[in-house]
């Protein structure tokens, strides 16, 4: 979706487009000379489903481009849905937003003078250099290109491969990056959420790098086999939705259709077959999402009785007090036996069916940012690894 804007064509020439990776808006519009109004784009779950617990965030992210020779001011309105105020989501969008050239993934947080939190809207004071363009977004998306980028670079490093471990609807292959130095040692897999809509890329590509790159990590490959995939939901990402892949579907509560043999979405069903293959020691699923109200950061572990015999219920245990003492989290929650929402996440279900030590990192908050999710990921990983060690294996 693009617009050319006819009155700002007067002065210059102002687009405004969402067909970019990651990009997201409902409607571009002009209701005034000088003002731009933006509606996010829905993932299409109807309102009444998405306020019981599925909805995770609602984004905008667009690429403006200033086509004229002189400097271009503008106001920018990111318009709220009335039913996301009317049910208290609409902090989803009262937020830090975020700008950056379409060149780098340097991403910066739009001061506050420039900022008029409205009733049913956002709004921004904009501004273009002649020629200029800048990607505009209320998350610091990490597109599927840049990602798979830098997981070629990190497959470099020895005693590191990528893996196609499946493809998404539309064709794009979902990546491992799996590092280790002897295939018969305990197995640690991380994801980033199914919810395209919260870059957790950003925390798994730093565990990698601290993994592979730094002394610390590299000596954990001599007592784990560590898989890392960073965007289970690719389609997700690129297409710039917030929960769902390109059919529509809601692949992060889908994991137990997939364990008692219903139909899933592919992504649900490619990771959980990833898993079970060869059931790791522990899974990590790391979320990310920078909201003003929403729960501080905290870690969330399945009840530990699902867990099959004593040895591994005494583990998970001391793996949650390990991530408390870190200071990693201020909060541990648990999830009781059969949750009705959260037993269709895939956490539930290796702790259930697999006896996998797993968890779900939350990092979100109004002090969560872009670089704290990068120093976050190998604090996280570098604890998990540390109480998955049990004595007389060495790192």
């Amino acid at each position: 979706m693009a617009l050319q804007s006819e009155e700002l064509l007067n002065r210059g020439s102002l687009d405004v487009s969402a067909d970019i990776e990651c990009g997201n808006a409902g409607s571009i519009g002009e209701p005034e000379p000088g003002r731009i109004e933006i509606a996010p784009r829905d993932d299409g779950l109807p309102p009444e489903i998405q306020v019981r617990g599925p909805i995770s965030c609602y984004n905008v992210c667009v690429q403006l481009s200033n086509r004229a020779n002189a400097r271009l001011p503008f106001t920018l309105d990111v318009t709220i849905p009335a039913w996301l105020i009317k049910a208290g989501f609409d902090y989803f969008l009262r937020k830090t937003y975020f700008e950056r050239p379409p060149t780098t993934l340097n991403w910066e947080a739009i001061p506050s003078s420039r900022i008029a939190i409205l009733r049913d809207r956002v709004r921004f004071s904009m501004s273009l250099e002649p020629g200029e363009e800048r990607i505009f977004a209320s998350v610091p998306s990490y597109p599927y290109s840049a990602c798979n980028e830098g997981l070629h670079a990190l497959a470099s490093r020895p005693h590191a491969k990528l893996i196609t471990i499946g493809k998404s609807p539309q064709g794009r292959p979902i990546i491992s990056l799996r590092s280790g130095t002897d295939e018969n040692k305990p197995r640690v897999v991380v994801t980033g959420t199914l919810q395209p809509g919260e870059h957790a890329a950003w925390a798994v590509l730093a565990m990698a790098e601290w993994l592979l790159e730094s002394t610390a990590g590299q000596a954990f490959l001599n007592a784990f086999r560590v898989d890392l995939v960073p965007q289970p939901n690719p389609d997700g990402n690129v297409l710039g939705a917030c929960n769902v892949n390109s059919a529509g579907e809601m692949p992060v509560f889908a994991c137990r259709d997939v364990t008692e043999g219903r139909e899933a979405p592919p992504e649900t069903s490619v990771l959980w077959q990833y898993l079970a293959q060869d059931p790791p020691l522990g899974y990590m699923d790391f979320h990310f999402l920078h909201t003003p109200n929403h729960a501080t950061p905290k870690v969330m572990f399945p009840d530990v009785s699902l867990h099959h015999d004593q040895k591994q219920r005494e583990l998970a245990t001391r793996v949650a007090e390990a991530v408390v003492d870190a200071g990693e989290c201020s909060e541990v929650s648990g999830w009781r036996v059969g949750d009705p929402l959260w037993s269709q996440l895939v956490v539930y279900q290796a702790t259930e069916k697999l006896n996998t030590i797993a968890y779900l990192d939350q990092y979100t908050g109004p002090l969560s940012s872009l670089s704290g999710a990068r120093r976050r990921g190998p604090v996280a990983l570098k604890t998990f690894l540390e109480a998955l060690r049990q004595p007389g294996r060495s790192a």
